[in-house]
Order: C-alpha cells, then sequence, then structure tokens
C-alpha cells in the first residue's frame, strides 16, 4: 500500500550523503570566520554604500532624478546589475557562513 508521496509503508530510503572535498571545506571554514571580522563589517558597509549610492546616481555620476528614463537607457541597466552584484556577494559570504556554523 503506498504512503505519503507514493512511497510503499515501511519502507526505507537512503538519501545519498552529500560528501565535501577538504579544500572545499576550507574555503566554507574561511569564508565564515571572515564574515565575523572587522574587515568584512567594513566590506558589507561599503557595498551597502556603493548599493545606496547606485540607486540615486547612474555609474558615470550622473543624478538619475535628473535624466529622461531615455537618458537613462543602458546606463540604469549597468546601475542595478551592480546592486545585484553586491547583493549576491553578500547573500552568498552570509549563507555560507550560516551553513558553516549550522544556522
Amino acid at each position: 500500500m503506498a504512503g505519503k508521496f507514493g512511497i510503499p509503508e515501511g519502507s526505507s530510503i537512503d538519501l545519498p550523503i552529500q560528501q565535501i572535498d577538504d579544500e572545499a571545506k576550507k574555503q566554507e571554514l574561511a569564508i565564515a570566520k571572515l564574515t565575523e571580522s572587522k574587515e568584512w563589517k567594513e566590506l558589507r558597509k561599503h557595498f551597502e554604500e556603493r548599493k545606496a549610492y547606485y540607486q540615486l546616481f547612474l555609474p558615470g555620476g550622473q543624478e538619475v532624478k535628473d535624466k529622461s528614463l531615455a537618458e537613462i537607457g543602458e546606463m540604469w541597466m549597468v546601475a542595478t546589475k551592480i546592486i545585484a552584484e553586491l547583493d549576491a556577494v553578500i547573500v552568498t559570504y552570509e549563507e555560507i557562513a550560516k551553513s558553516v556554523r549550522g544556522n
């Protein structure tokens, strides 16, 4: 008789164990250690400041509010990509640190 999710009752399913090589583990531990450092706090603050800048200014330094949509064009797309990349670095490092700490 099939149980939940179509799996027969009384059967066991062994999930594969994820293997992390020693080098990757060392890198994750180094990233976790970095996210606890003064340097990371300064770097993260810098990233947040750059994100705030690119929300108001184009990469060339022009204020967004003073430009028409036609003038903004591709430069606004570049600014949003920069913001996304900064977010990706922050999230990636902090998620790795959470994983290493078991949070």
